[in-house]
């Protein structure tokens, strides 16, 4: 569905009453999301973690949620935007908003963590430019970053 619609999109604050809406995005993207511990983990973020969702009419489109560490990084632990809304900016107006709010609070580093390029996987390559082209750099790759047995993850990391 497009944004052309009429409707506003916003960009406000996750609450613990769109958890469910969360939910049903990441039910949408199997392939981003295809393994059930990694479902649990992003259920049980959207409803313990700061964040930011991205609304179009009264409808949860898209999510972020973000995790502290020290007090000079703030890391990115899950994104989504829902399969029908994909490609319209809404990615781009939720890591804006998390670049302001970030430097208002102080953070200096922003983080976040893919799957590898070592790893052949298109749909990844795609959210890998997508990071670079909101101002990501890629750091390191870390072979055991989610746990022994895991693919290995991209590290890419922006100055605020």
């Amino acid at each position: 569905m497009p944004l052309s619609q009429g409707l506003s999109l916003e960009v406000r604050p996750l609450t613990a009453s769109d958890a469910e809406s969360c939910d049903q995005i990441i039910l949408s993207l199997p392939h981003y999301f295809g393994h059930e511990v990694g479902r649990l983990a992003c259920a049980q973020a959207v409803r313990t973690s700061d964040g930011w969702v991205a609304v179009l009419g009264e409808h949860v489109v898209g999510f972020l949620t973000v995790e502290p560490h020290f007090a000079t990084t703030l890391e990115i632990t899950w994104m989504a935007v829902h399969a029908d809304y994909r490609g319209q900016g809404i990615g781009r107006q939720l890591m804006s908003r998390l670049q302001q709010e970030a430097q208002i609070r102080g953070y200096r580093l922003l983080l976040v963590a893919t799957l590898s390029p070592s790893v052949d996987d298109e749909g990844y390559a795609a959210r890998r430019a997508f990071y670079q082209a909101v101002g990501l750099l890629p750091l390191q790759e870390v072979p055991l970053y989610w746990g022994v047995g895991s693919q290995p993850a991209l590290l890419l990391v922006m100055p605020l």
